[in-house]
């Protein structure tokens, strides 16, 4: 029904994790994770988070964070806890 020509729609295209153009476009990468850090002066757990959360590979991209651990770590002021169960 979402490319129904009566649903407004019909012209979106979808894109997926294997499409290369979008790879790092699907959580946040080790740079804008370490930007995040920094933002709330939590540099000196980077190598912490790195290991626990291990970042995944999407297609050639390696280090894609999931944004919901990552938020939650920070809102939770550092505190590592499988947040994406």
């Amino acid at each position: 029904a979402k490319e129904s020509i009566f649903s407004g729609r019909n012209n979106v295209r979808t894109f997926t994790l294997l499409n290369e153009g979008f790879q790092d476009k699907f959580g946040l990468t080790g740079s804008e994770v370490k930007t995040l850090l920094a933002e709330y002066s939590f540099t000196n757990k980077w190598d912490t988070i790195r290991k626990w959360y291990n970042g995944y590979r999407i297609g050639s991209c390696e280090g894609i964070y999931n944004p919901l651990s990552v938020l939650n770590c920070i809102a939770n002021q550092g505190a590592l806890a499988p947040y994406w169960v």
